[in-house]
């Protein structure tokens, strides 16, 4: 049998220690938004003047590659787990047995459930030696490009078996998530227990492992977010934003009583612009025009759908908007 989840959102992968958020790459994004220049780390100060127009040329779709597995047969800490070489947001899985017996029958009900027979083919899997909790331990994994099988030591599946304790879900999870990994199906079979996962484009840390810092001191992950967190939300946002909306569909409306999708890119770091800069006294970052467009939202009155709260004046031809790339 088999159980397909989605962890609860506590549950989402994280690290012991802050991961590096990097402003989120194209691979995160359809092919439509890859030539954009995601957004700085600092906002810009230039002029509404000093912008050029940009290239609507089209993107070229990335290149096709072959998934490729892993297989952990050991009791496998967290630091292992995060050192496999497995894409993130890619069809890359890592198969993680837990329990005793062998291992072969739940790597063919693996393979139906990803639709993908490279799975239990022998042929294209490898044994590998690592080292994890000091000790010299055997995984496998598999490749596409592998330049010749016979100068790798390969796989026999009659020959691999799991023993190992079932530790409870709560420690399978957490060691999942400090991983930067998430489960998403476990498979089972008598006593042993196959859970495949992923390497998804975002982790979070969880909050037990709020480290302590000069404005944190007691390392409440409730107090003020550290820079990375608001690089983690930012790239959050941006995948949410950008990744489940097709480009032409910004300037389409969901319903007629809030603005287009586009509008909600630019009213998150506007608005934040603006308290900002009444905080601290000084002017607002460039363009002003944006002020203006990005500030509020369209609020309608619950008792009077017709009457709504002051909210921005926005360009009403798709044309005057800014475009996405200015935005960004």
């Amino acid at each position: 049998m088999y159980i397909a989840r989605e962890l609860p959102y506590k549950s989402c992968s994280s690290s012991l220690r802050p991961l590096q958020c990097d402003p989120p790459p194209s691979l995160f994004l359809p092919p439509e938004y890859h030539h954009l220049t995601m957004r700085s780390e600092s906002p810009s100060s230039s002029s509404e003047s000093d912008r050029t127009s940009p290239s609507t040329a089209p993107s070229s779709p990335p290149p096709e590659r072959s998934s490729s597995y892993c297989l952990v047969v050991h009791h496998a800490s967290a630091a292992f787990l995060e050192a496999l070489p497995v894409a993130k947001a890619s069809d890359d899985r890592v198969l993680v047995c837990s329990g005793t017996g062998p291992v072969k029958g739940l790597l063919a009900q693996a393979a139906d459930i990803l639709q993908d027979k490279s799975v239990v083919d022998e042929t294209l899997w490898v044994r590998d030696v690592a080292e994890d909790h000091g000790s010299e331990v055997v995984y496998y994994r598999t490749w596409s490009d592998f330049p010749s099988v016979e100068e790798k030591s390969t796989m026999v599946f009659d020959a691999v078996h799991c023993d190992t304790q079932s530790p409870s879900e709560a420690d399978v999870l957490n060691t999942f998530c400090e991983a930067g990994l998430r489960s998403i199906v476990d498979l089972s079979e008598g006593s042993l227990t196959l859970h495949i996962l992923e390497r998804p484009p975002l982790t979070y840390p969880l909050l037990s492992s709020t480290p302590a810092t000069k404005l944190n001191p007691t390392a409440n992950p409730f107090s003020l977010p550290s820079l990375a967190e608001f690089e983690r939300a930012w790239a959050t946002w941006d995948l949410v934003s950008l990744g489940m909306i097709p480009q032409e569909l910004l300037h389409s409306k969901p319903i007629d009583l809030r603005h287009k999708p586009l509008f909600y890119i630019g009213h998150l770091p506007t608005f934040a612009n603006i308290l900002l800069s009444r905080l601290i006294g000084d002017k607002p970052v460039e363009p002003r025009s944006y002020l203006t467009i990005f500030e509020r939202g369209i609020d309608p009155s619950v008792d009077d759908p017709d009457s709504c709260h002051s909210h921005s004046e926005v360009p009403e031809r798709d044309e005057d908007w800014p475009v996405i790339e200015d935005v960004l």
